[in-house]
């Protein structure tokens, strides 16, 4: 039952996705404009999560990574959604609009059926994942082959292409390329781009889910810094302010920072934890501001536990009903690296240092 309801939301999918596409080109050609818009987001959104249910579908693969991908294709969906929410709709776009709530309601059941099929097996590697390690430390889907490239020195690596700031690479920006290596095609084998050391802020930086194996190697941490100013007050909306996005299968990055502006909690449904953390006097003593009124203020979820000086003290915070002042350990070790992004089983293999618990 679980396959074919995975089945009939692909189906679906598709079908709302081409809705998207000849609406978009309607548009472009009424407005007499090639500008991007909510609807090119909206195609792009919609081919992410088909690629995501395309997943479940074909792939043998860990009850962690299908709740994942069911709940990413629920969440690009939403984004998409959420374009036309001030927006006076056409007769197509009130078609795709109804296409797109009955897509996620579709996948949020085969999300709550996954759920309920679920094994005791599951059960007992909860909180350990389900991507091994090998003994050199590396998660059993990564390659021998892709192992060396993350050991090789950058000045010994064969790359696809070099972007250096000064000229003394195939190019000067790290779009073209990411458009080389796309056109360039090395049938399905792994690109690897240098990028040399220096900052770079372009607009638009990232590749479709159609490009996949890319892999960025830079000149170290802090030398090869890759940002971006884009936000929604400069005209940007958040699908596309992000510094960087890789939205291709088996993207791999080393040697890089990349700096981005920081997300926030919002919509109905926002969860943000603060725990264990220094919090400064600087902070409101109400602690938090509403997203919109007060129609999401008993549905969210805003928590805090354990937090220490200034600004920590939950006396004279919010009294909604979706805040919690003082979680118990048990509801915060819900947030914690091992629950909930499954730390242990991937982030040993980085050499980041982090605490699983609590």
């Amino acid at each position: 039952m679980f396959s074919l309801s995975i089945k009939s939301s692909i189906d679906q999918a598709h079908a709302t996705r081409s809705l998207a596409y000849n609406v978009t080109q309607m548009t472009q050609t009424m407005l007499k404009s090639n500008s991007r818009s909510h609807l090119d987001d909206c195609v792009e959104l919609l081919d992410q999560s088909l690629d995501q249910l395309s997943k479940i579908h074909m792939k043998s693969t860990s009850e962690d990574d299908i709740q994942t991908w069911l709940s990413a294709a629920i969440t690009h969906q939403t984004f998409c959604l959420d374009g036309f929410e001030n927006e006076k709709l056409s007769k197509e776009k009130a078609t795709l609009d109804a296409n797109l709530r009955n897509n996620i309601q579709h996948i949020s059941n085969s999300l709550a059926l996954h759920k309920s099929l679920v094994t005791e097996q599951a059960n007992t590697l909860k909180g350990k994942g389900s991507r091994r390690l090998m003994s050199d430390d590396f998660p059993t889907w990564l390659s021998i082959k892709e192992r060396k490239l993350l050991q090789t020195p950058v000045e010994e690596l064969e790359t696809s292409a070099k972007v250096a700031l000064d000229g003394t690479g195939t190019h000067k920006t790290i779009s073209e390329a990411l458009a080389f290596v796309s056109l360039a095609g090395t049938g399905g084998g792994r690109k690897v781009i240098h990028v040399a050391a220096g900052t770079y802020s372009e607009s638009s930086l990232g590749f479709s889910v159609k490009q996949s194996n890319v892999m960025l190697v830079g000149d170290g941490k802090g030398r090869t810094v890759i940002t971006g100013s884009k936000s929604a007050s400069g005209g940007s909306n958040t699908f596309s302010s992000a510094s960087f996005a890789a939205s291709g299968d088996g993207f791999i990055a080393r040697d890089i920072s990349f700096v981005n502006s920081a997300g926030r909690p919002w919509k109905t449904y926002s969860r943000t934890v603060v725990m264990q953390s220094y919090l400064d006097g600087i902070i409101s003593a109400a602690g938090w501001y509403p997203w919109s009124g007060s129609s999401s203020l008993n549905t969210l979820y805003y928590g805090e536990y354990s937090n220490t000086g200034p600004g920590a003290s939950t006396s004279g915070r919010v009294k909604w009903g979706g805040y919690h002042p003082s979680m118990s350990v048990a509801e915060a070790s819900k947030f914690t690296v091992a629950n909930l992004i499954s730390g242990n089983s991937w982030l040993p293999s980085t050499g980041v240092i982090f605490d699983a618990g609590l």
